[in-house]
């Protein structure tokens, strides 16, 4: 019967039809988990295009003053911790040559800001972490894996293998 059960277990792990049905299953047991919006502690920030478009007179990226200024006003409003779904691979100096060091200032003053890294598989198979941009990192209290695969549902049911920590410049780890 113990044979029965792990043999039949081990096919139906690696039946495509039946990987959607766990999925299913899962993402219902998700869907009853509280919400981050749900727990007092925890306020979500979204930003759109109305928000920041009139006054800087583009979008994407976003204008790193605006971020800034998002930063300095959640920091004086008591945030233990702010996280940025933002990557910050790129200096933008181009579009604001002032905008990536106002920045880099508000992010040290907060002293607790978070930002995104992510894996990503290269051409020769082999997997590189990719993370914000060196003049960022110095800033930033850490970072945060963001290759999450959220699935039809809408629900996060699952996270890829954590790779090793990397080390940030003041010896955390993250």
């Amino acid at each position: 019967i113990v044979l029965f059960s792990a043999s039949l277990g081990f096919v139906l792990s690696k039946n495509v039809s039946f990987e959607n049905v766990e999925r299913g299953g899962i993402d219902m047991l998700f869907t009853t988990r509280p919400k981050p919006a749900d727990i007092p502690e925890t306020i979500v920030v979204m930003i759109d295009e109305k928000s920041y478009a009139p006054e800087f007179g583009y979008y994407d990226p976003l204008p790193r003053r605006y971020i800034a200024r998002l930063i300095d006003t959640l920091a004086a409003k008591g945030a233990k911790t702010i996280a940025l779904d933002i990557a910050f691979y790129d200096k933008l100096d181009m579009l604001d040559p002032k905008g990536d060091s106002i920045l880099v200032q508000s992010i040290k003053r907060a002293g607790n800001v978070i930002a995104v890294s992510i894996w990503y598989q290269q051409e020769d198979g082999s997997v590189k972490n990719q993370l914000p941009h060196p003049f960022f990192m110095s800033a930033l209290k850490g970072v945060g894996y963001a290759n999450l695969q959220i699935f039809g549902s809408g629900v996060l049911s699952s996270v890829r293998e954590v790779r090793p920590v990397q080390k940030m410049g003041d010896g955390q780890s993250v």
